[in-house]
C-alpha cells in the first residue's frame, strides 16, 4: 500500500513539474527565435525548428518559425512571423501542426503581398 501511495505522489510531482515547465519552454523558444530578422537567418535555423517561408511576386517575403503541441511537437504553441519589412508578429494561440499542413495553410492564403497576407492571416488566427 505504501508503495502505491509513493508511486502516486511521484506521478503527481512529475505532472506538476511538466505543467510548470511548459510556459518556460515556450518563453525560451520565443526569446531564442525572436532575435532573428533576416531571410538567411530563418533559413539557417530551419534544421533546428519548424520553418515555413513564403515569397511574393513583388519581392516581399514572410517566414514562420513555429512550434506546436500536437503529434510530434514539443508540447507548446508558439508562432513567430518575420517578414521582409523586418516586422514581427507573435501568436501563441493558433496551432500550426506538421510541416506539410502548415505549408498548405500558409500557401493557401490568397495574397499578392504582405498587407494582403496579414489581413487574411489575422482572420485565421482569430478563429477559435
Amino acid at each position: 500500500m505504501k508503495i502505491k501511495i509513493y508511486i502516486i505522489v511521484i506521478l503527481i510531482i512529475v505532472v506538476c513539474v511538466m505543467l510548470i515547465s511548459l510556459p518556460s519552454q515556450r518563453d525560451n523558444f520565443l526569446v531564442k527565435y525572436n532575435k532573428i530578422y533576416s531571410k538567411d537567418e530563418i533559413l539557417h535555423i530551419s534544421h533546428q525548428t519548424n520553418v515555413v517561408m513564403r515569397d511574393f511576386d513583388n519581392g516581399d517575403w514572410v517566414g514562420l518559425i513555429y512550434e506546436h503541441d500536437c503529434c510530434a511537437g514539443k508540447g507548446f504553441v508558439a508562432n513567430i512571423f518575420i517578414d521582409s519589412n523586418k516586422s514581427k508578429r507573435i501568436n501563441i494561440n493558433h496551432n500550426f501542426c506538421n510541416i506539410k499542413s502548415t505549408e498548405a495553410e500558409i500557401y493557401n492564403i490568397s495574397a499578392n503581398n504582405l498587407k494582403d497576407f496579414y489581413n487574411k492571416l489575422d482572420k485565421i488566427l482569430s478563429e477559435k
